[in-house]
């Protein structure tokens, strides 16, 4: 199934979350938060941040 980056960006802003804030939060880089969002990487820690988020 393909993630529906586009949804969870809309999401995000909608709840006033940046992804550099969660790349920040996990201290990951704001390059594979942004590719777990969108579907071209999978990275636990990235998801699960965006779960606890809401």
């Amino acid at each position: 199934m393909k993630r529906a980056g586009n949804k969870i960006k809309y999401w995000m802003s909608e709840n006033n979350l940046k992804v550099v804030d969660i790349a920040r939060e996990i201290h990951l880089s704001h390059s594979l938060v942004s590719d777990t969002i969108y579907g071209k990487r999978n990275n636990r820690r990235v998801l699960q941040a965006l779960m606890d988020a809401g």
